[in-house]
């Protein structure tokens, strides 16, 4: 009888032995899976960064793009003919109208007109004083 009990002791060590194997997988498991969701939230904000810096660098492109093309249309321009009306030149300034209501709807043009007078006395046409 000896002998069943000896084996009996063997097996219950051995399975106190494979529980012990077992939480400790468990427990290395548990860290793994932690540092792969640590990683993987740390790529997540790689990836952001990567593509807030090609959104950057696709937006210096199109303006140096933008720059070596006004360039160019300088260049272009400095060998045409003196007199060359402004129609033909692409860089050229175009006048501009402005209408009354986009300034502002209380403010009449002749409020916004400056003369010399109005800079010496600081009224407007309606007579208001303009400079406190």
């Amino acid at each position: 009888m000896p002998a069943i009990a000896d084996q009996v002791a063997d097996v219950e060590h051995d399975l106190t032995d494979a529980l012990a194997k077992i939480d400790a997988l468990n427990a290395a498991n548990a860290a793994l899976t932690d540092a792969i969701n640590a990683i993987t939230a740390e790529r997540a904000a790689l990836q952001a960064k990567i593509a807030e810096l090609s959104t950057q660098a696709d937006a210096m492109t199109a303006m140096a793009e933008k720059v070596a093309g006004s360039a160019l249309d300088m260049l272009k321009a400095a060998r045409l003919p003196a007199g060359t009306p402004a129609d033909v030149i692409p860089f050229a300034p175009r006048p501009k109208t402005i209408v009354t209501s986009s300034v502002a709807p209380f403010v009449g043009l002749a409020d916004v007109l400056v003369t010399e007078e109005r800079l010496k006395t600081g009224t407007t046409a309606a007579g208001r004083r303009s400079l406190p």
